[in-house]
């Protein structure tokens, strides 16, 4: 007498129908009941599953679409990455950029000297270099500011102009044969209080320096800004 096939188990028949369920876009089978099967279960869920993926897409596979799940996660990760090196890139970027306005390289000084000092670098941009010294006077003298322009580039041009809080008006000092070694008094005036200017230029290009100072007996008081074109 010839034996009859055993039936599936509740639970493969609850499986089944909902995989089906979910292959056919009506609902979602639930990944506790199919992790309750047996091992026998689960592979013959398992080939049911793929008879209906070769039905509806030939090609595909249960093995096939989970695939294609970590393919989409690495995409995405990808993604992200790309737009996270992409955000670095560009901050990278403004970063280096960070010192130009509209194309104009910019520097700044401002400093007070209180005791006497020697002549010290207050700001470099584009070949120039500006240096200050305060001499002490003494008493209850005002100090001396001397403001003095280097050039690291030679046949270069400068001229400084200086406008004082006195009738003398304006004083200029300019030397059209810049060079290395030479100075420009960016001072010729020497005004207790006063602004001035001093235009470089060079073959690559030129700075405009704008600067403020003051003079007293307690020390002195000094500050610009400048922009290069080079």
């Amino acid at each position: 007498m010839k034996r009859g096939s055993r039936r599936p188990s509740p639970a493969m028949v609850v499986s089944i129908f909902a995989l089906v369920f979910a292959l056919a876009g009506t609902g979602v089978a639930s990944v506790a009941t199919i992790s309750a099967l047996s091992k026998k279960d689960k592979k013959k869920v398992k080939n049911i599953a793929n008879n209906q993926i070769s039905q509806r897409a030939p090609g595909l596979s249960v093995a096939s679409a989970q695939n294609a799940d970590n393919a989409t996660n690495a995409a995405n990760a990808a993604n992200a990455t790309n737009a996270a090196n992409a955000t670095n890139a560009a901050n990278a970027t403004n970063a280096a950029n960070a010192d130009a306005v509209d194309g104009l390289s910019g520097a700044t000084f401002k400093r007070t000297f209180t005791t006497t000092v020697g002549f010290q670098n207050v700001m470099t941009i584009d070949g120039l270099t500006i240096r200050a010294a305060c001499t002490d006077s003494g008493g209850i003298v005002n100090d001396v500011l001397t403001l003095q322009a280097r050039t690291s580039v030679n046949n270069a041009e400068a001229i400084a102009s200086e406008v004082g809080t006195t009738a003398d008006g304006t004083d200029i000092d300019t030397d059209l044969d810049f060079d290395t070694g030479d100075s420009v008094n960016m001072r010729p005036g020497d005004f207790t209080t006063s602004n001035g200017t001093l235009n470089y230029s060079t073959d690559a290009g030129g700075v405009t320096v704008n600067y403020w100072m003051f003079e007293s007996f307690l020390g002195c008081q000094f500050a610009g800004v400048g922009f290069g074109t080079s």
